[in-house]
């Protein structure tokens, strides 16, 4: 049923009759301190009385409410209208290389060809077209290239290996032999700069014992130091930079016998497909 509002903040609840009569009147009251009163009359019956006191409360109390209504409507619109940052807008962070120096992913061959001196890495030479063996076939779709890269890194040319696919850059991969400073310095930036690497394999020590008392050790095994970087609307692909410390060795049988003792460092950038996670076995 609807209501009948009185100075905003008191409600009269509209007569049930069609006929009903509503009227206002004032008139002097000495029951009420001698105030002029304002009385309501419905259907000729006294409803209320008020003196001129109350409605003056009334009213300073009607606006009051207003006011702070108005003043929480005006503080809810603001808070509405101020901009948030949400986690999806903030930038990711960088989490594995794209380059080494100026050559990077997706270059053509005569681009990386035509880099001089002046971009500070740069092939002394032509590249040269990579020879297969039977332990190492031609993937289908990939074209692959030696080259000798100069960079401010090494005192001499490093040996590089560049695979494209339709004349993009999608791999490069450097020997480092036995360059055991320069794997750990070029390692340690890539660390710096991208955080914790992923690594896999081991490397075991072992120790060479002798009936004289003669005693050394020595490493074997392999471990790779991996970061990755996902590539934008790829599902199955991300780049991967990988260094890899490759140690085989033996001990002598006596110390008059040469030893076995081979170490390999190398390090790569390259588009790789994604290792698919394992299904949960319990």
């Amino acid at each position: 049923m609807p209501y009948l509002p009185v100075f905003s903040s008191f409600w009269i609840q509209e007569a049930p009759k069609v006929n009903t009569q509503f009227r206002v009147s004032q008139r002097e009251s000495s029951s009420l301190g001698g105030d002029n009163v304002l009385q309501i009359k419905i259907n000729n019956k006294v409803t209320m009385k008020f003196n001129k006191t109350s409605i003056a409360a009334m009213i300073i109390i009607s606006i009051m409410t207003v006011s702070a209504n108005a003043e929480t409507q005006k503080t809810s619109k603001s808070k509405k209208q101020t901009p948030t940052v949400t986690n999806s807008a903030k930038t990711k962070p960088e989490t594995g290389p794209v380059a080494f120096g100026t050559i990077k992913l997706g270059m053509p061959k005569a681009s990386i060809e035509a880099l001089t001196s002046q971009d500070g890495f740069y092939l002394n030479a032509p590249m040269t077209p990579f020879e297969y063996s039977e332990k190492i076939k031609a993937e289908p779709g990939k074209d692959v290239f030696n080259g000798l890269l100069i960079s401010p890194y090494s005192a001499e040319p490093l040996k590089a290996t560049f695979t494209f696919k339709e004349d993009a850059l999608v791999r490069i991969g450097f020997n480092l032999e036995n360059k055991e400073a320069l794997f750990n310095e070029l390692k340690a930036m890539v660390e710096k700069k991208y955080g914790q690497p992923i690594t896999k394999g081991e490397m075991k020590e072992e120790q060479c014992l002798y009936k004289n008392g003669a005693n050394f050790k020595i490493k074997d095994g392999i471990v790779s130091y991996i970061w990755t970087k996902e590539i934008e609307n790829s599902i199955d692909e991300e780049i991967s930079t990988t260094f890899t410390d490759m140690a085989m060795a033996m001990c002598p049988s006596s110390l008059n016998s040469p030893i076995f003792n081979v170490k390999m460092k190398s390090f790569g950038i390259g588009i790789t497909k994604k290792t698919a996670p394992k299904p949960e076995a319990f």
